[in-house]
């Protein structure tokens, strides 16, 4: 839990205060109870939830409301870290000393009046007993806010407790707002890889409640929202659900920050597109910072778009990754001579160190002399890749060319000199100072 801020410590302070029954007679101004309450649950800091929670059991009427809509205006809002933070705090030992620890299921009908919120809590109680009355008791009235702690007790240690709260979540989720649904969608992907129950069926549930249009047009209102996992769920739902978005879906999880998505969206080009859209996809995936996705542009050009493949093949020639110019230099090895390439690149100063380091992997002996004419290069990572390119093409013959750049003003252009000389057995690297 987050720490409390100074003004929520002062509040509770005050709390204790105002319960002395004296402090009427010593502190004139003290606000009553209630008023500190409902202050409280105006702060909207989650780590006030388990102090409330803690004088449920000892209240008087009058501050037993007020601590429940306290806890209402508290639980608005929540993230799912902050659930799941709350429900380990108000399981936590710091509470057992209070009667809360000794609240037993029959003594729930108190709070039957209140904001289910308060139920919901209630349903984080350390005892299993307790935490399935407080789910029954939901069962018998609105509780939509208690949505994202029904997901978290499908996954209780208590089987009872599972069973009542799976019958509780069915129950509620054709009215949970779309909102409350996309809002703890990193709780449905945390249930998916727990392993207590079999929530599969349900899931699938949730997941045809989220593929309904209106629900579908809210997630992908919301996707910039999402957490990293949530994203590649949502994007998952919304690729199946609308085949006729696929173009505008994939082009905007190829552009996403995280990487696994835009490998995903990548696998999926060539299964969901093909002509003109495919053409339009694969141009924007061809400049994707992401190597996977640039080979995987490449070669569905070479499977699927021939009349491009043989320009954007020779162009992948001089991608910076290795793999995407491998690709390229298998699929053009019977109509091109890559290492022409290479060399016409190099003489026209175009991309030096990536034409280095791809006349390496495909030249010949004879190509050294080409690549030792960038030995002096002034950018340290042309200089290096002349290193490497040196080193494959004819490493022994380089052995002195090679050993003068072990003083060379870039370490990194030293140690690739002296892990090739090392390699080919002319002289052992340096040890690192």
């Amino acid at each position: 839990m987050p720490p409390l801020s100074l003004h929520a410590e002062a509040l509770l302070r005050a709390l204790d205060v105002t319960a002395d029954p004296l402090a009427s007679l010593r502190e004139a101004a003290v606000p009553s109870r209630e008023a500190l309450l409902l202050e409280l649950g105006g702060l909207g800091e989650s780590a006030v939830i388990p102090h409330v929670v803690g004088r449920l059991v000892e209240a008087a009427p009058r501050e037993l409301h007020a601590a429940g809509m306290a806890l209402h205006h508290l639980l608005a809002d929540l993230s799912s870290d902050a659930v799941r933070a709350v429900d380990a705090a108000v399981r936590g030992a710091w509470l057992h000393a209070t009667g809360y620890r000794r609240l037993e299921p029959e003594e729930l009908g108190r709070f039957a009046e209140l904001s289910p919120s308060v139920l919901a809590l209630l349903t984080c109680h350390p005892s299993g007993h307790v935490r399935a009355m407080a789910l029954e008791r939901l069962g018998q009235r609105s509780s939509r806010e208690a949505w994202p702690f029904l997901l978290l007790r499908l996954n209780d240690w208590v089987e009872p407790v599972r069973r009542a709260a799976l019958s509780e979540a069915l129950r509620v989720l054709p009215e949970v707002p779309l909102s409350l649904l996309v809002q703890h969608l990193s709780l449905l992907t945390w249930l998916s890889r727990t392993g207590r129950a079999d929530h599969g069926p349900f899931l699938s549930r949730v997941h045809a409640r989220l593929s309904e249009t209106d629900a579908l047009s809210h997630l992908e209102a919301h996707l910039p929202e999402l957490g990293r996992e949530e994203r590649r769920m949502a994007y998952r739902l919304l690729l199946e659900a609308r085949p006729d978005a696929s173009v505008r879906l994939l082009v905007r999880a190829l552009a996403d920050a995280d990487v696994a998505l835009r490998r995903w969206a990548a696998a999926r080009v060539g299964e969901r597109l093909e002509g003109e859209a495919l053409a339009r996809v694969l141009a924007r995936m061809e400049r994707s910072r992401t190597a996977f996705v640039r080979r995987e542009a490449v070669m569905l050009y070479a499977q699927r778009v021939p009349s491009l493949a043989p320009a954007r093949l020779q162009a992948a020639l001089l991608d910076a990754s290795r793999p995407v110019r491998e690709y390229a230099q298998g699929r053009l090895a019977r109509g091109l001579d890559a290492a022409a390439v290479y060399r016409a690149a190099l003489r026209d100063g175009l991309r030096p160190a990536v034409a280095l380091a791809g006349l390496g992997e495909v030249g010949a002996a004879a190509d050294a002399a080409l690549v030792s004419l960038f030995l002096a290069h002034p950018l340290p990572s042309v200089r290096r890749a002349a290193v490497g390119a040196l080193g494959r093409l004819d490493g022994a013959g380089a052995a002195a060319l090679l050993t003068g750049l072990l003083g060379d003003a870039s370490p990194r252009v030293a140690r690739t000199a002296a892990a090739v000389l090392q390699r080919h057995g002319a002289r052992p690297a340096p040890q690192s100072p």
